[in-house]
């Protein structure tokens, strides 16, 4: 019997799948669909069998969930039924007048770490037996909060459909409200389960069930494009399947050690030269040999592998301002997703390689943006009166690191994290100078960037939650643009220390620095895979 059941809508999975693997690090049994729906096994059926085994529900609040009718069937069950449920705000909406009533955790306005902690405690309170998460095995109280604003309960959402009845004592159930009240075609499942009270209603011919589980069935092996941001990784068996690295309580002073890798060294690079006239897309081998041209019209900037090595992402001025591009590993099929008129640059790829978040300037200085890889659904992540730039996702797809100069505009560029809806944003670096471009390890425990702290530009390293900052290079020429190998073992980045921007490679220490391009009037953002 497992202990915790999360309830969600497939909007927040991202963050739904970090929380259900941080509890079951700590010895939670976890049900989620995301992990623990068998292959070939009706969707109603295997979360009916969730909620019946689960003694303690986590519903994850945000303006998706308490618009969808699946999330509100299986809480509203587990009221029924009289057992725990704990709501976890992810973001600002308006609740069901019950669950309004209903002590909850602050994942919006806390950090992920203090709210986790406030969750841990919560979930021991209530029987859920789980393994120490501090020292001293103390928990921590939930500080009195203003309770959540229960939405208007006369304006009915043309969503809403009628709860069949269970076996419980009948409840009366008001339907959620909508922005708007202009009907719409009846909404299709969110690629999760159909209402848990469908499953026991007898009303419907087994023909009908037959076809829209079909369906439902369906549905759920196609990509989700039209979703907020989700950067989870496949479906596994279980949730410790997927790594997430929870920044420490207390950040740790010194590198977190580099890990023993066998092999490395081989590869690829591509990167953006200007050999003649404009700049273009080159790919070369890991030791700098190799050389191919991939793109000739315009100029191409800032190319990036997809997850699998297959595509390549890149901004180009072609058709006037910089627009986000894609072609195959051997430059063809190149094709455009933004033709917004403003400058749209810098794509970074998800590791699930179905998304690709970038920059923007199209609503203000500069802001980081995501889509889905057919240019789909274009959508904000921040939103602030600065320039938010240059974004990388952590390898385990729950974060996206940035750059910022919101607390110092045009003088003090920082370093920034998000969870990849946008919400969380926390600084890490705090020094006098630009600190930019920066970049995940493989493994996702640190992160290199380039520094103007000491006067001109030069590589550093720091630990994921941005402690141990550690410089990489000394020299009087600007080092920048700086990325990991695959082995995360070395370090690629561009160095103007020969007369023109080259590409160089070096060990992660900043030791075995090696040139690898030597042509050219400039060399930039070079990508390995």
């Amino acid at each position: 019997m497992a202990d915790i059941f999360i309830s969600y809508s497939r909007n927040d999975v991202t963050f739904a799948t970090r929380l259900a693997t941080s509890l079951a690090n700590l010895g939670a049994d976890i049900w989620i669909d995301v992990e623990d729906i068998p292959a070939g096994m009706k969707w109603s059926k295997a979360i009916q069998q969730g909620l019946a085994s689960c003694d303690v529900m986590i519903v994850i609040i945000s303006p998706h969930s308490m618009n969808s009718p699946n999330v509100e069937d299986e809480w509203q069950y587990y009221l029924d039924k009289k057992k725990s449920v704990i709501p976890v705000l992810l973001r600002q909406a308006e609740v069901h007048f019950q669950l309004s009533r209903i002590q909850y955790v602050d994942f919006y306005k806390q950090d992920y770490d203090t709210a986790f902690a406030q969750l841990y405690s919560e979930l021991r309170r209530k029987g859920v037996v789980l393994k120490s998460l501090t020292p001293t095995g103390g928990t921590v109280s939930i500080p009195a909060q203003p309770p959540l604003a229960a939405r208007p309960e006369s304006l009915p959402t043309p969503e809403a459909r009628p709860r069949t009845p269970t076996p419980s004592p009948p409840q009366t159930v008001v339907p959620p409200a909508v922005a708007s009240p202009t009907p719409h075609p009846k909404p299709q499942p969110e690629g999760r389960s159909f209402s848990v009270t469908a499953v026991i209603a007898g009303a419907v011919t087994v023909m009908v069930v037959g076809v829209i589980i079909l369906l439902v069935l369906i549905n759920a092996l196609k990509p989700d494009n039209t979703n907020s941001v989700t950067g989870a990784q496949g479906t596994t068996s279980t949730p410790t399947v997927n790594t997430v690295i929870i920044p420490s309580i207390t950040p740790t002073s010194t590198l977190i050690p580099i890990p023993t890798v066998n092999g490395g060294g081989s590869g690829q690079i591509a990167f953006a030269s200007k050999r003649g006239t404009t700049w273009q897309i080159y790919v070369m081998d890991g030791n700098g040999g190799n050389l191919r041209q991939l793109t000739t019209t315009g100029n191409n900037y800032a190319p990036v592998w997809s997850p699998d090595g297959s595509r390549i992402a890149f901004d180009s001025d072609r058709f006037g301002d910089r627009d986000i591009f894609v072609m195959s590993a051997d430059g063809s099929g190149q094709t455009q997703l933004t033709t917004d008129s403003a400058e749209d640059r810098e794509p970074a790829w998800s590791p699930d390689g179905s998304l690709i978040a970038f920059q923007s300037d199209r609503y203000s200085p500069r802001d980081v943006f995501v889509m889905n890889t057919d240019g789909s659904n274009q959508r904000a992540l921040t939103n602030v009166n600065a320039v938010d730039a240059l974004p990388d996702w952590s390898p385990n797809g729950t974060q996206i690191v940035f750059a910022s100069d919101r607390d110092g505009r045009d003088t003090n560029g920082e370093i920034y994290v998000m969870d990849t809806l946008g919400g969380n944003q926390t600084r890490l670096t705090y020094q006098n100078g630009h600190d930019f471009a920066p970049m995940w390890s493989p493994d996702g425990t640190r992160i290199v960037f380039y520094s103007e702290r000491d006067g001109n530009r030069e590589i550093y390293i720091m630990n994921a939650d941005g402690s141990a900052q550690t410089r990489l290079t000394n020299n009087t020429a600007n080092d920048e643009s700086a990325t990991w190998t695959a082995d995360g073992t070395q370090i690629v980045f561009v160095s103007y220390r020969s007369g023109s921007s080259q590409v160089f490679i070096m060990n992660v220490d900043g030791s075995n620095v090696r040139q690898l391009t030597d042509a050219g009037e400039g060399n930039n953002w070079p990508d390995w895979h």
